[in-house]
């Protein structure tokens, strides 16, 4: 019933919102191969060059570094986007040149993602043998804190790395200045559909006991603008209104995304290798 009515649901509206959406795609599509050296010639050198001007904002809120999942330029593998709702991120890796799957629980975004051609399947990570299939790179985008054993969840995607791969995982942090000041409100919390929240701690300890020796902490990618005024209109739909200004509630953003420390922000984001055999 928690995820009856989900994002991953949802479809383009109208012509020229489809159309919207397919042209934007299509230009940072471009981009994205242009970064990784697997773009097609002439024609994607244009349209690079055409989305430059949106590149450029969203190079400084980090917005297109987390687009990538950070995945370094060069990198070349099969990558498994582990919780890949309907499978926006698989088809991105897809036109980027990666060889993509994802998984899911969910079989209503299962069905869509599979309608696009893309190899989408029906499970958790548990659906997949490491005797038969082996990935290079793994994504979990926000699926850590939706699973009732995440560790579990680890140890497999562990299992399922060849030798020197890596699983990139983003998830909310229990010790976020947003959770700080907007506490039951904040929007990380997604009461009934989050069941766990991790600290960095807990995180690397998790990391550690599951098979990975080494992680990253990733830079900063701007989610405070819309994270704290989510927590606000939480508050204010259950009668506790902030009455927080927009001024106020600017300088707040400001001051919680210049925090320098990775493990104090909103979102916990990383990369982890598993173990050399």
């Amino acid at each position: 019933m928690a995820y009856r009515r989900y994002y991953t649901h949802e479809v383009p509206r109208g012509p020229l919102r489809t159309l919207y959406r397919r042209l934007t795609r299509a230009l940072l599509d471009a981009a994205h191969r242009r970064y990784f050296g697997t773009d097609h010639g002439i024609g994607d050198a244009l349209l690079a060059a055409t989305a430059q001007v949106a590149l450029r904002l969203r190079r400084r809120t980090g917005i297109l570094a987390a687009e990538r999942r950070h995945i370094p330029p060069g990198w070349r593998g099969r990558l498994l986007d582990v919780g890949c709702g309907s499978g926006d991120f698989v088809a991105m890796a897809r036109a980027w040149g990666f060889e993509a799957v994802g998984v899911d629980v969910d079989p209503v975004a299962v069905r869509q993602a599979q309608a696009k051609g893309l190899d989408v399947r029906l499970g958790g990570v548990e659906a997949l043998d490491p005797a038969t299939e082996r990935f290079d790179g793994i994504t979990m985008s926000h699926v850590l804190e939706h699973v009732h054993d995440p560790i579990d969840g680890l140890r497999r995607c562990a299992a399922l790395l060849r030798p020197g791969g890596w699983v990139w995982i983003e998830t909310p942090n229990v010790e976020a200045p947003g959770h700080a000041r907007y506490g039951r409100h904040w929007r990380g919390l997604e009461a009934p559909r989050h069941l766990v929240i991790w600290s960095a701690r807990a995180l690397e300890r998790a990391l550690r006991a599951t098979g990975f020796d080494r992680w990253e902490w990733l830079p900063l990618r701007s989610v405070c603008a819309f994270t704290f005024p989510a927590s606000e209109a939480i508050a204010a739909r259950v009668g506790c209104p902030r009455r927080t200004g927009p001024e106020e509630l600017a300088r707040w953003v400001q001051a919680a995304e210049a925090v320098s420390a990775p493990e104090a922000r909103e979102f916990l984001v990383l990369r982890a290798w598993r173990l050399q055999p």
